[in-house]
């Protein structure tokens, strides 16, 4: 009598893996929203289970579920790619730099992050001029802008208020002399970054003493600056 006998067993060993990338574009304007793209991705052989994205925002930037984010992803099947939004608005100019992890089940891990300037306009403004003149002698006040920040300023106003003892004369660059506020206004369409604009002013000295002459200057997004000068005559 012969007997004989086989037996046989097949296991197929997987292995999943996460892939992430960040993309976004290099500025943004403050105040304005920024779009970073993510791309999660499983090139590995099996199932990544509880894929979950995370990130702790960096200072500068905000997102209206808060500062610490997390997304689940669920399932990414071997192979599988998906892409996703994340929309941040820009709060205060810098560099920002934006830093994303993802976790799965198996202690699987991978971060990934992109870079992108917020960039802001910014106002400054100075008045030059005489410190002492005689009486009815012309006085000259020289109002400069500068823009120190990363962006152009747009539709910046100036004006420069007179005090009594003072006459108005003239005023270049297309200044609008108002008898009602004793003011002279200026519209500068833009200001860009790093450049200066300035204007000019002269004035006659109607009464002895010590005047000053006060400047103010504003432009969308908030921007605003103030100066003055004050004259002995």
């Amino acid at each position: 009598v012969t007997f004989a006998a086989e037996a046989s067993a097949k296991a197929r060993c997987t292995k999943p893996e996460l892939r992430l990338r960040l993309s976004c574009k290099p500025r943004v304007m403050v105040g304005n929203q920024h779009i970073v793209q993510v791309e999660i991705a499983n090139p590995g052989s099996g199932d990544a289970t509880g894929v979950m994205l995370l990130e702790s925002l960096p200072e500068g930037v905000s997102h209206e579920a808060g500062a610490a984010l997390e997304f689940e992803v669920g399932t990414l099947k071997a192979g599988e790619t998906r892409q996703l939004d994340l929309i941040l608005t820009a709060e205060q100019a810098g560099l920002i730099d934006n830093v994303m992890t993802a976790r799965a089940d198996a202690n699987l891990q991978t971060t990934a992050s992109c870079q992108f300037e917020v960039i802001a306009p910014a106002l400054a403004l100075t008045v030059e001029g005489p410190k002492r003149k005689y009486l009815e002698r012309p006085a000259t006040f020289v109002v400069n802008i500068d823009n120190p920040g990363t962006a152009s300023a747009k539709e910046v106003q100036l004006v420069a208020q007179l005090p009594k003892g003072l006459q108005y004369v003239d005023a270049n660059h297309m200044g609008e002399y108002d008898q009602a506020t004793h003011s002279v206004y200026w519209s500068l369409a833009e200001l860009p970054a790093s450049e200066r604009g300035s204007v000019q002013l002269t004035a006659l000295p109607i009464s002895p003493g010590e005047h000053t002459i006060r400047a103010a200057t504003k432009a969308l997004q908030g921007l605003e600056d103030r100066a003055e000068r004050s004259l002995q005559v």
